[in-house]
């Protein structure tokens, strides 16, 4: 089970109006794991709707 992928998929489902992920990492990463892979330390709605998201399937 995917910790990220499961909580964002039972959003989606609810319908929720917010997702908190809550960690111990100093940051989230997008392309983690690969070369290219960058902090995110501020992001906008806006930003955020721009971004891939491997496996997380979309309505």
């Amino acid at each position: 089970m995917d910790k990220d992928l499961t909580p964002a998929e039972l959003a989606i489902v609810l319908k929720a109006d917010r997702l908190l992920l809550l960690a111990d990492a100093p940051t989230v990463m997008t392309g983690f794991g690969l070369s290219d892979a960058e902090p995110l330390q501020r992001l906008d709605l806006a930003e955020l709707k721009e971004l891939t998201f491997p496996g997380l399937l979309h309505e």
